[in-house]
């Protein structure tokens, strides 16, 4: 009896003993990786310091959500643009980023573009975070950056990715077809006309077109991108004009213009303390029937609202200058910092309305006239 449990002590004390010397071998690699993961870090750090010292380093937000997170965004967006018009070399450090959309990626995007394409330098990391930075790489952003980008009037970025970019100065009634067609597919698995989502982006154009910079029509591009979730049956679209925004515009109008009398007769008619209280008289189509003295007909930046009213689109946000507005719940703020230019973002999913019938010709529906509900 004594000597079996001496042999179940010996066999207890044994296993014991094993325990330990794999717990120590663990430890000591563990110890060993670090090392080793500490080590390279450093030669990351001494490469990067050395290859980028003249380059402005800028962190973005760790939520880079331009409709989550608009006054970090812009915050960045904006150092991002200056660092362009004093043609300076940029690196981007995304390391410590832990979300991104693809709507920051889109104004980002733009701007970068400009780089390229005036060949000023830049670079960036990815995120240490493993879901961001499966974010980025799936993008297409890093695709379209590496592009040769030329000074022209128009691009078209269609990687292989989630992510799809057109570019112009111009009004292109056609682009809609395309885009209408392919999101149609993510979300409905077939072919659908959209005709709220084809308004948009023309009034958008049309707006970018007439109103991107003071005196110089056509002379900014806009952005537009679709990005597609077959899983979620939607897909989302932002629109972005580098111009001057909205209220810089209405302030640019002569007097003695049409337009140029809507300072004067809008506080006679409406009470408002500020831009973002301005915005929401805009998109009521109070400022036209104010200016013009006619029934407003759903045009421009307040056809948007009506879109969203007849369920032709959703979750519709508008960004420009120091305002940003929640569209469907009608919140208006003022923004901490200022945004030079407008964004537009909305979604498209199965619950919107669409029909199996075959395209309306896109520039009759361009000329059509709207009438308020």
């Amino acid at each position: 009896m004594r000597a079996y449990i001496k042999r179940i002590i010996a066999k207890k004390a044994n296993k014991q003993w094993k325990r330990k010397l794999k717990w120590k071998a663990g430890k000591k690699q563990k110890k060993r990786y670090k090392s080793s993961l500490d080590s390279l870090h450093s030669q990351l750090n001494h490469t990067y310091n050395i290859q980028h010292a003249n380059f402005v380093k800028i962190r973005p937000p760790k939520n880079f959500s331009f409709v989550a997170n608009s006054n970090e965004v812009i915050g960045f967006i904006n150092k991002v643009f200056e660092c362009f018009l004093k043609r300076q070399k940029l690196f981007i450090r995304f390391r410590e980023v832990e979300h991104i959309e693809y709507d920051a990626l889109v104004v980002l995007l733009s701007i970068l573009v400009r780089f390229s394409s005036h060949n000023i330098q830049f670079n960036g990391d990815f995120p240490v975070k493993r879901l961001p930075a499966a974010v980025l790489k799936s993008s297409g952003f890093f695709e379209y950056l590496y592009e040769k980008f030329m000074i022209r009037d128009s691009y078209v970025l269609n990687a292989k990715s989630r992510i799809h970019t057109h570019a112009s100065k111009h009004v292109d009634p056609s682009l809609g077809k395309t885009i209408i067609r392919d999101s149609s597919e993510t979300i409905w698995g077939e072919n659908r006309r959209s005709q709220g989502v084809q308004r948009a982006f023309l009034e958008l154009m049309q707006n970018t077109h007439n109103h991107a910079e003071i005196g110089k029509e056509g002379d900014k591009h806009w952005w537009l991108s679709a990005s597609h979730s077959k899983s979620k049956k939607k897909v989302l679209f932002s629109f972005v004009d580098f111009g001057v925004g909205v209220f810089k515009s209405l302030d640019s109008k002569k007097e003695g213009s049409k337009w140029g009398a809507w300072k004067k007769l809008m506080p006679q008619k409406h009470k408002y303390s500020n831009n973002a209280e301005l915005l929401k008289l805009i998109l009521n189509g109070e400022l036209h029937k104010t200016v013009t003295d006619k029934p407003y007909r759903g045009k421009g930046l307040p056809g948007l609202k009506l879109l969203l009213e007849r369920n032709q689109i959703s979750n519709l946000y508008i960004i420009t200058n120091d305002v940003k507005a929640d569209v469907k719940n009608d919140i208006y703020n003022i923004l901490d910092s200022n945004f030079s230019g407008t964004f537009v973002f909305w979604e498209l999913n199965e619950q919107n309305l669409s029909c199996n019938d075959t395209f309306k010709d896109s520039e009759s529906i361009f000329n059509d006239s709207w009438s308020e509900k």
